[in-house]
């Protein structure tokens, strides 16, 4: 809890001397998913992940790393995207958040992008696999199947 709130407290103190998102980490697929509303979004290097979430006294954020978000394809990017607004709009059903976010963002997306969705798809289950992901998001195989899952929904 501790090195959360210390987290947290770092990233807010760095959002000040973010730089705009989509001016370094351009999307140059077309897509057609738009956030239901923008939130501040920007970058910095020293957030562990390729995106994070969070609130602060003036609302949600998101922060991404430009050097871990830069190793993933641009449909992840696009869906990676999309989960981290997720964490701010989706209200379940799962008891774990990141699967929470995961299907706000499969639902969000088969709606407006399929085909970025399908290649999310096939990357989780080609490229991640069984060895990928973490104890929180599953691997690549399973997070493919909540991603099914949610879409059916």
């Amino acid at each position: 809890m501790f090195k959360k709130m210390l987290l947290t407290s770092f990233v807010v103190l760095l959002l000040a001397s973010v730089h705009e998102v989509r001016a370094q980490l351009p999307i140059t697929i077309p897509v057609n998913w738009q956030p239901p509303a923008p939130v501040r979004e920007g970058t910095d290097y020293a957030v562990p992940y390729a995106g994070f979430t969070s609130f602060d006294q003036f609302g949600p954020y998101i922060v991404y790393n430009p050097r871990l978000y830069g190793q993933y394809p641009q449909p992840m990017l696009v869906f990676l995207r999309a989960h981290e607004y997720g964490h701010i709009y989706s209200r379940g059903p799962f008891a774990n958040p990141e699967a929470n976010a995961d299907c706000w963002a499969a639902a969000q997306l088969s709606r407006t992008d399929p085909q970025i969705l399908g290649q999310v798809i096939w990357y989780l289950e080609n490229v991640v696999g069984p060895r990928g992901g973490d104890a929180t998001h599953g691997n690549g195989f399973q997070m493919a199947q909540l991603i099914r899952q949610c879409v059916v929904r």
